[in-house]
């Protein structure tokens, strides 16, 4: 009974500990990763309300064309011949003139315009994804392949770099299926 109440103690101030450091150190952005290439934003991406918010610009990456209009404080983002308007501070955007729902509006920070990054990939057949151990942001258009001859090349760098432009992928084994027959 004491090594069960032990564990117990044990495992609770682990859990504390973790807990506490989570909020001393909130999640954040420190790089994006647009099919394979490291871009430099000139304003950090932020997360609110659990979103990811990149600048506008980083959009550029994924042959996306965008206009800000300061008056109206709205965006208008494009690629093929769809479009989205998203305005400042509001929850309603505009899908080729249909009106969508956003999780998180537009916001201006730092003279800078950062969109929900998840909204616009989804909307434009693309995929983002946020790694939290390196805090990379992963943005690939729908035709993004993996070049695997560079993850192979005889460049070490030229190798490195490709194979650190991957999201790292857990796989676990749940500890049933580790356990042996009547063990």
């Amino acid at each position: 009974m004491k090594k069960v109440i032990v564990f117990v103690f044990f495992f609770v101030l682990t859990f504390q500990s973790w807990a506490i450091a989570d909020a001393a150190n909130p999640i954040s952005v420190n790089t994006v990763n647009v099919n394979g290439k490291f871009i430099a934003t000139d304003v950090s991406p932020i997360i609110e309300g659990r979103r990811v918010l990149v600048p506008i610009r980083t959009l550029a990456s994924l042959g996306v064309t965008y206009q800000w209009d300061s008056k109206s404080q709205s965006a208008v983002i494009t690629k093929g011949t769809d479009q989205i308007k998203l305005m400042a501070n509001k929850k309603e955007a505009f899908k080729n003139n249909k009106a969508v729902q956003v999780d998180v509006p537009v916001q201006v920070s730092q003279g800078r315009i950062l969109v929900p990054i998840r909204f616009i990939s989804e909307n434009f057949g693309c995929k983002a994804s946020y790694e939290k151990l390196r805090s990379i942001l992963f943005i690939q258009d729908g035709n993004y392949k993996v070049d695997q001859e560079s993850l192979k090349a005889e460049d070490l760098q030229a190798a490195r770099q490709a194979a650190i432009s991957l999201p790292i992928q857990f796989s676990y084994k749940s500890l049933s299926s580790l356990e042996k027959p009547g063990g």
